[in-house]
């Protein structure tokens, strides 16, 4: 692969929880982009799935707090680098699966 997606740390700032996915150029490395997730809820990215064609990763969000919470499922283009909106799904998303 061409590019690597790190899960960065999550700060708290301005009354909104902070997370960092950021993009490496694995022939480089080096980082070519920082995208920012910024959320009321809270955020806790535990893994990040990328479909078989390559074309879009999904980040899973634990999302515990506020209780009761949520979590959530969010897009990331590849060739874009983009953030699409979050999908609403249960508590603590643990594992994702693709299939053909």
């Amino acid at each position: 692969g061409r590019t690597a997606y790190v899960i960065g740390t999550v700060t708290f700032a301005g009354g909104y929880f902070l997370a960092e996915v950021i993009a490496i150029r694995t022939a480089t490395s080096t980082i070519t982009k920082v995208m920012t997730i910024r959320s009321k809820q809270s955020i806790e990215i535990s893994a990040i799935g990328i479909t078989p064609n390559g074309r879009t990763a999904y980040l899973l969000n634990q999302g515990f707090l506020p209780t009761p919470s949520y979590g959530t499922v969010i897009p990331l283009r590849i060739a874009t680098s983009t953030l699409g909106k979050p999908i609403t799904v249960a508590p603590g998303p643990a594992a994702i699966v693709f299939t053909k």
